[in-house]
C-alpha cells in the first residue's frame, strides 16, 4: 500500500470517510492517485471532456455513473483494491 509507512492512514477507511481537518491531508494525497488510477482505468478524454460535460445536466452522481460505468461508491471500493497491490503495480498505471 502506498501509505503503508504512514501512521494517519489507519482503520481501513475508504477516502470518502476522512474529515476535514488535522487529518485531510490524507484525502488529497490519495485523491491524487484516485484520479490517476480512475484515468487508467476510462481514458483521458472521458475524464477530463465527457464526465465534466455532463455534470451539469445530469449531476455528480449521475456523470460518473454514466461515464465511467460504476458507481463512485463501486469506484472507491476498487481505488482501495488497488492500494492493496503492490508499489510496482500501482506505479504501473502510471503512463
Amino acid at each position: 500500500m502506498i501509505f503503508e509507512g504512514n501512521l494517519d492512514f489507519l482503520d481501513n477507511k475508504l477516502i470518502s470517510e476522512i474529515p476535514y481537518g488535522p487529518r485531510a491531508y490524507i484525502a488529497y494525497d490519495l485523491g491524487t492517485w484516485a484520479i490517476a488510477y480512475l484515468v487508467s482505468i476510462v481514458g483521458i478524454d472521458t475524464y477530463r471532456v465527457a464526465f465534466y460535460n455532463d455534470l451539469n445536466e445530469h449531476g455528480w452522481e449521475a456523470s460518473f455513473n454514466i461515464n465511467f460505468n460504476m458507481s463512485s461508491d463501486d469506484f472507491l471500493i476498487s481505488f482501495h483494491e488497488f492500494l492493496n497491490l503492490s508499489i510496482q503495480e500501482q506505479l504501473s498505471i502510471i503512463p
